[in-house]
């Protein structure tokens, strides 16, 4: 299953309307700031999500295997479970999935695990696969030994 996730972030402050922190000029984001840390704004979110291209207000609008899909995605994606995916989170550069950003628009797209298995099940697998490539390479090697020895 191929999941896009597509935030956007509108901050109005003092008239203006800025697409993120880092389109305000130095002196707006400094002053942004101090409102923030005094407590004179509030910030205000509003959510519409957008799943599989469906549009919807809430998650209680979503069927409930549309939800789960949903869930198992963000559980992949938002190990905090803050609601906003951690590579988009201040401070974070990267998930441990396979991500590609475009700054403009901070869409995120990703590949999620239609399985029903969880991160840590899919890891165990993986391992055990590992291994059992390991022991295979290293009895070839051990075969291979064996049969020099023998022929020489």
């Amino acid at each position: 299953m191929s999941v896009k996730i597509n935030l956007k972030t509108k901050i109005c402050f003092n008239g203006q309307e800025y697409g993120s922190l880092e389109e305000m000029p130095p002196d707006v984001r400094q002053l942004y700031g101090h409102a923030l840390a005094s407590g004179q704004i509030r910030i205000q979110k509003s959510t519409r999500l957008v799943f599989n291209g469906q549009e919807y207000n809430s998650l209680d609008e979503m069927p409930e295997p549309v939800r789960r899909q949903y869930e198992q995605v963000m559980a992949l994606v938002d190990t905090n479970q803050d609601g906003i995916p951690d590579m988009l989170e201040p401070g974070q550069s990267s998930l441990s999935l396979p991500v590609t950003a475009n700054n403009n628009s901070s869409t995120v797209s990703t590949s999620a695990n239609a399985t029903g298995l969880s991160p840590r099940d899919l890891r165990w697998i993986l391992a055990g696969i590992g291994i059992l490539i390991l022991v295979v390479i290293l009895t070839s090697f051990v075969v291979i030994w064996f049969m020099s020895q023998a022929a020489g």
